[in-house]
């Protein structure tokens, strides 16, 4: 099966359009949104009294050849949407785009309007409403948690595929130096997956050196009970790189235990 691009005839398969998804996702009632955070934005919004932790949503569009074709009345109503699940909904879209009459439809539905000047540059043009479930509410309650939980640190991860967080574990307790181990059967972008090892509490930065966590040596201890020893582990690790099959068919006992470590 194919997917296209709304506005665009290019057609994306199913099996990049797997690969390409985010490794964090939360699903809401009304589908998945683009993003999903929680604390009060910087930007100014109205009613901002009513909530002090409020769970924001905000759907994107976009047109790949003009700008100012995005679909931004379907954006502001997949936002509102997601309002019984959470306090604020944005769209944010090109400002070409941004019509007055988007904006008229945004102001009555209570969605804040993010126009997207360049790459680098946005502003809120229409702001947004504190709303929707409440702050206190048992459902609101429970994706705040879930967005808390899938967010893991006040940190980001630079690659989506765990195996590349679990892949630093094993190069730091195999034999070798660790960044070459690394670089040669897991992937070549050491930094990243020693920060997510990090921030998946994996390993231990110290000012000696970095030294694998409980959880990091749960991790080798994992890989030798699958595969014999840390050495095999890493060459099968090795034919991970590039596969565009889903973790979970690819390695399903790998792939369940990340979740584990994850959670």
């Amino acid at each position: 099966m194919s997917r296209n691009f709304e506005g665009d005839k290019r057609r994306v398969e199913s099996h990049e359009s797997d690969r390409l998804a985010p490794y964090n996702t939360i699903r809401l009632n009304a589908g998945e949104p683009d993003l999903l955070g929680v604390g009060m934005p910087a930007t100014e919004v109205l009613n901002g009294s009513a909530a002090t932790t409020p769970v924001t949503v905000i759907e994107a569009k976009g047109h790949n050849t003009n700008p100012s074709d995005a679909d931004v009345a379907r954006g502001i109503t997949q936002a509102h949407a997601h309002l019984p699940e959470v306090n604020l909904g944005y769209v944010a879209a090109p400002a070409p785009s941004i019509t007055e009459a988007a904006r008229a439809q945004a102001r009555n539905l209570n969605i804040g309007v993010i126009a997207v000047d360049d790459p680098d540059t946005a502003r809120v043009v229409e702001l947004a409403r504190v709303t929707g479930a409440g702050e206190f509410s048992t459902t609101i309650d429970a994706v705040r948690i879930q967005v808390t939980t899938h967010r893991l640190t006040d940190g980001s991860f630079p690659m989506n595929h765990p195996k590349n967080y679990l892949g630093y574990a094993l190069a730091l307790a195999a034999d070798s130096d660790t960044d070459a181990v690394y670089a040669d059967q897991v992937i070549n972008a050491v930094s990243g997956g020693r920060r997510g090892a990090i921030l998946l509490n994996l390993v231990d930065d110290q000012p000696t050196g970095d030294s694998l966590t409980c959880l990091g040596a749960e991790v080798v201890r994992f890989a030798r009970e699958q595969h014999g020893s840390v050495a095999a582990a890493l060459s099968e690790f090795e034919t991970w790189t590039g596969r565009s099959t889903r973790f979970a068919e690819l390695a399903p006992r790998w792939a369940q235990f990340a979740r584990s470590i994850a959670i």
